[in-house]
């Protein structure tokens, strides 16, 4: 039942879920967090609030990221299969260069790419993504 939940939460956009008053076998009763992405996490450091990561980081492209059956074999992506992947590229949200740069740590050899290619920048389902218009590849970013 929980990973109906999950699953729900995660297609409709939310950034994780709580079970109230749950039980996982080896804790106490209490409130359990489920999160789907590591930038949601946050851990006390002398005080102070601190995101455990803050940036997107690269996590593989549309043509590596499905297997031969259409299913997504990178878990940190938010798509179940190829479907789900492509109705999210659909109604994907077109963002600028700057704000992509912002919030995604580019490998450099990526960047490299980026600078010789047409690259159409995009978010959907709390995943950046890089089209490259030349090459017809989708670069992911969680």
């Amino acid at each position: 039942m929980k990973n109906y939940f999950l699953h729900k939460a995660k297609n409709e956009g939310y950034d994780g879920v709580v079970f109230k008053n749950g039980y996982d076998g080896w804790m106490e009763h209490g409130d359990l967090y489920a999160v789907f992405s590591p930038t949601q996490v946050r851990m006390k450091l002398g005080g102070h609030l601190t995101e455990a990561q803050s940036r997107k980081h690269f996590v593989g492209t549309c043509k590596n990221s499905f297997d031969d059956d259409g299913k997504c074999t990178v878990r940190e992506l938010p798509w179940l299969d190829v479907s789900e992947f492509a109705y999210a590229d659909e109604n994907a949200v077109h963002i600028s260069q700057s704000e992509f740069d912002q919030n995604t740590e580019i490998p450099s050899k990526l960047k490299q790419i980026f600078k010789r290619h047409n690259i159409i920048y995009m978010q959907s389902d709390s995943v950046y993504i890089a089209y490259d218009d030349d090459t017809d590849t989708h670069y992911f970013f969680t």
